[in-house]
């Protein structure tokens, strides 16, 4: 979390809707490519999208600690708007990220970079594991695998059963 909202300091949008899904789809590609996760999160449906089950607590402990504050800043792509941001008290340690796993997150950082939150929530709609997990059930990792439309009801069907085996 420290490492994206980092990198996304000057982000015309940033709040945690936007880092949520930053690690969601930097975690599952990690999972594509190597067969694990970054951030070993467990990630769940939520109404705007897949999010990290842990991710107030995680920001809590991070807040709690002094690493990072929570502050509500004006929107500056939607004016009147606001949104919280995660800001950092200090900088993460570079050395707990491998160098393609931050390669991978700034990826991901560049790739949504103008993208609001909004539309990154509709994107990840479309995403096979967010919707064949029931609404607060887990998304899991091995849907990442049967993600190229158009899906079949067999594909729809075949995630259904990851989820409900729980792999």
């Amino acid at each position: 979390m420290l490492y994206v909202a980092q990198r996304c300091e000057d982000a015309p949008s940033f709040g945690k809707t936007k880092l949520f899904k930053i690690l969601f789809y930097a975690d599952f590609e990690a999972y594509r490519r190597w067969r694990r996760s970054i951030t070993q999160a467990q990630y769940v449906k939520g109404p705007y999208g897949p999010l990290p089950d842990e991710a107030d607590v995680e920001i809590a402990t991070l807040v709690d600690a002094g690493a990072a504050v929570i502050q509500e800043v004006s929107h500056q792509v939607h004016p009147g708007l606001t949104e919280s941001r995660l800001r950092l008290r200090h900088h993460p340690d570079a050395k707990l990220l491998s160098q393609e796993e931050r390669a991978l997150m700034d990826e991901y950082v560049q790739k949504f970079w103008d993208q609001s939150a909004g539309e990154l929530s509709d994107l990840s709609h479309d995403f096979l594991g967010w919707r064949a997990a029931p609404m607060g059930g887990n998304i899991v990792y091995p849907t990442i695998f049967i993600d190229a439309p158009p899906l079949t009801e067999s594909d729809e069907e075949y995630a259904r059963n990851l989820v409900e085996s729980g792999r």
